[in-house]
């Protein structure tokens, strides 16, 4: 594929994982068709938790802001390919802030944005969790970044 050429061979995890949101966007697309699953079962699918988070709503989630959220995926592997763990934990960061909007990970069906003070539920279990995984990395790779490196011998 193109874009595995166009880029360096170490960078393309940062390739390949950017695949994965536009991936689900898709998914969501094709459930969302009422030709697959009718619209009161898809509501009902994406608030039905059985063990943890709902996985219609989880996968809705990780593709609504899909172009954004694959940038920021592939820049934050490219930087960690690099060792340039605060580059990497600040492209975390910026997508904690987004994902706490709704601009990419949005919770909603439709992909809007909203302020999360005005979720309930499940809708506000996944935008928490999803936000809290952005910090929680950026905060470890941040304090991995704090290691000293041992001395290279010659």
């Amino acid at each position: 594929m193109q874009a595995f050429s166009a880029v360096p061979p170490q960078h393309a995890p940062a390739v390949a994982i950017s695949f994965f949101p536009p991936i689900a966007r898709l998914v969501t697309i094709e459930l969302g068709n009422p030709t697959y699953i009718a619209p009161q079962r898809f509501a009902q699918l994406m608030t039905l938790a059985e063990h943890g988070l709902p996985a219609l709503a989880v996968i809705v989630a990780l593709g609504n802001g899909f172009i954004i959220t694959s940038t920021i995926w592939a820049a934050f592997v490219v930087e960690l390919t690099e060792h340039r763990l605060r580059a990497a934990a600040a492209y975390l960061a910026a997508g904690g802030v987004l994902c706490c909007f709704g601009i990419i990970h949005s919770v909603r069906a439709d992909g809007s944005a909203y302020i999360p003070w005005q979720l309930e539920g499940v809708a506000r279990d996944v935008a928490v969790q999803f936000t809290a995984a952005y910090f929680m990395l950026a905060a470890a790779l941040m304090l991995l970044s704090m290691q000293r490196r041992p001395a290279r011998r010659l």
